[in-house]
């Protein structure tokens, strides 16, 4: 059976980049405004709007590369891999997906500390407040309700990778970032970025440029609503790139210690990728409103 190429269209990337960024102002333009200042959850707000604004960008420039166009589940859905949705399957999926249970459980309990943090951490330092903050929305998201979305769409048929596949499991930072860690991200960077430089620069080119965009995504939701903090969450991902190369080029045979650097590289630096005025300036006044407030 011969392989079969897929060729996009030329003029796909360019729409889908050029859409997103469009997308991207138009938020940036509406949260300058559409928030008012004396509620102190202006930064909040402003992130999320910022960050639909990307998403629904990225949704762009995934549907204009796949061939043959995904079914419009796929616009229900938070992950970027429409080919998986180009038709439903009658078969058993064998796409692994994270349990029901674990996934029920792992939202509501977030959700719960979640309540619970804004409870007891009022009056704590915004930093700490912050990050535990950070720690619920990433679980009760990523962890708990789009791994039960996952389970959904498999269950209808639809293959959906879920956006994280056990990450704990990694066994290099380029099998942390290429397939365990936010895949939706993943999926866009490498089929929108690496793959085309790659086939003209070369994997140093490539990998470093997928790092920089990534760098760039994440200034655009974390350091834009906070209004601090440029070049941070960049320098993040761009040590993020340079460990990835130097990795595939010295440590390929030796697992163990490609493993304890993995995480040492994802962990040491992270307070450049989070850093003190996103925590303190966007998460932290959600996380410190009382809850008899919050419910009622």
């Amino acid at each position: 059976m011969k392989h079969q190429t897929v060729h996009y269209p030329r003029i796909a990337p360019a729409i889908g980049w050029t859409v997103t960024i469009l997308l991207v102002v138009l938020a940036v333009l509406i949260g300058r405004d559409a928030f008012p200042e004396q509620t102190g959850l202006e930064p909040w707000w402003r992130m999320w709007l910022i960050a639909f604004a990307s998403w629904l960008g990225f949704k762009t420039i995934a549907f204009l590369y796949c061939r043959p166009r995904p079914a419009f589940a796929f616009l229900l859905w938070p992950g970027m891999d429409a080919a998986n949705f180009r038709k439903r399957k009658t078969e058993p999926l064998s796409n692994p997906v994270p349990p029901f249970a674990i996934a029920l459980a792992l939202m509501l309990g977030s959700a719960v500390l979640a309540l619970a943090w804004m409870h007891f951490l009022t009056g704590e330092s915004l930093r700490v407040t912050g990050a535990l903050g950070m720690i619920a929305i990433v679980s009760l998201l990523h962890f708990g309700l789009f791994a039960l979305l996952a389970n959904g769409w498999n269950a209808l048929g639809f293959a959906a990778e879920p956006l994280m596949h056990d990450p704990w499991r990694a066994e290099s930072l380029a099998d942390f970032w290429g397939r365990r860690w936010n895949r939706g991200f993943s999926d866009i960077a490498r089929l929108a970025v690496f793959r085309p430089l790659v086939r003209k620069f070369g994997a140093l080119t490539g990998t470093l440029a997928g790092f920089l965009v990534s760098g760039i995504a994440h200034e655009i939701v974390i350091s834009l609503p906070a209004r601090d903090g440029w070049g941070l969450p960049t320098l993040y991902f761009l040590i993020q790139g340079t460990a990835v190369i130097g990795e595939r080029r010295w440590l390929t045979t030796r697992p163990r210690l490609r493993r304890t650097l993995t995480w040492l590289v994802i962990l040491a630096p992270s307070p450049l990728l989070f850093h003190p005025a996103f925590l303190t300036e966007v998460i932290a006044p959600v996380f410190q409103i009382p809850t008899p407030i919050l419910l009622r």
